[in-house]
C-alpha cells in the first residue's frame, strides 16, 4: 500500500487482445472470498483479523500439522483481505500484468505460477521473520507474475501515475518498473535501513524470486515472446 503514496501502475502502453481466463476466475474468487469474509465478520461480529489464524497461512504451525493442511490453508489465505482498497489495488496490478503472462504460459502453468509463487512468499516471509502472525493476501503471488512480466516482456511500457508530482503520468520500461517496485519492498515496510528498523516484505520478494527463476527455467524451453519496437504506436 505504501507503494502507491509514490507511484502506481495503471495501464500497459499497447494493446492485446488475448481472453485471460485464468487471470479473470482469480480476480473473480479474490471478490467471492472477499464476500464470504464480510458475510462472516457481519455475522459474528468480530474483525476480520481474528480469523486469519484458523484460516490463512500460520507460521507456528509449520512442522506441527500435516503438509496438506498447511498447504489448504496456504492457498486459502492467498486469496483473503483485510481492507476492501487492498483488494481493489491487487487487483488491478493482477489485472494490468496477469494476462500477457498467461497468454504465454496458458492458463493451468499459469495458475501453477500464480500458487507456486504465493504459497514460496508465505514460506521466505515465516523464514526470515519471527513471531506467528498469520500470512494472507496475494500480493506474493502477484510479485511473482510481475517477476514473470519482467522476463518475457523487459521492454514493453508500463504507465504509471506519480503522486508527488501532482500525479502526472509517465511511462517506463516493464524491467525498470519491476526492479523499482522490487527495490521498494525492502525499504517500505520499516521505512528503511537507515531508520533502525529495517524490515523487508519477505513474502513479496519471495514471490518475486520464485517468479523470476520459474519463468526462467521455462524460457529455456519456449522462447520467450519476441519484441515489437513499434507496439506503443498502436495504442
Amino acid at each position: 500500500m505504501n507503494l502507491l503514496k509514490l507511484f502506481a501502475p495503471i495501464r500497459l502502453v499497447g494493446k492485446h487482445d488475448y481472453r485471460a481466463y485464468m487471470t479473470f476466475f482469480i480476480l473473480l474468487a479474490y471478490l467471492c472470498v472477499f464476500g464470504w469474509e464480510v458475510v462472516l465478520t457481519s455475522s459474528s461480529g468480530t474483525p476480520i483479523e481474528a480469523f486469519f489464524p484458523q484460516y490463512a497461512f500460520a507460521p507456528c504451525e509449520i512442522g506441527h500439522v500435516p503438509v496438506s493442511e498447511l498447504a489448504v490453508d496456504g492457498i486459502r489465505g492467498l486469496f483473503m483481505t483485510d481492507g476492501f482498497l487492498l483488494l481493489l489495488v491487487n487487483m488491478m496490478y493482477l489485472w494490468i500484468f496477469g494476462p500477457l503472462v498467461e497468454e504465454f504460459l496458458g492458463f493451468r502453468r499459469y495458475l501453477g505460477l500464480f500458487i507456486l509463487t504465493g504459497l514460496s512468499g508465505f514460506l521466505m516471509s515465516a523464514l526470515f521473520t519471527s513471531g506467528c502472525d498469520p500470512l494472507y493476501g496475494p500480493s506474493s503471488a502477484i510479485s511473482g507474475v510481475i517477476a514473470a512480466f519482467m522476463v518475457l516482456y523487459p521492454t514493453k511500457r508500463v504507465e504509471i501515475v506519480v503522486s508527488p508530482l501532482l500525479f502526472r503520468r509517465f511511462d517506463m520500461p516493464a524491467f525498470f518498473f519491476c526492479f523499482v517496485y522490487l527495490g521498494f519492498q525492502f525499504v517500505l515496510d520499516g521505512e528503511g535501513s537507515l531508520s533502525g528498523n529495517f524490515a523487508p516484505i519477505w513474502d513479496e520478494i519471495g514471490g518475486f524470486i520464485v517468479g523470476f527463476l520459474f519463468i526462467f527455467i521455462i524460457t529455456l524451453f519456449k522462447p520467450a515472446p519476441e519484441v515489437d519496437p513499434l507496439e506503443h504506436l498502436d495504442d
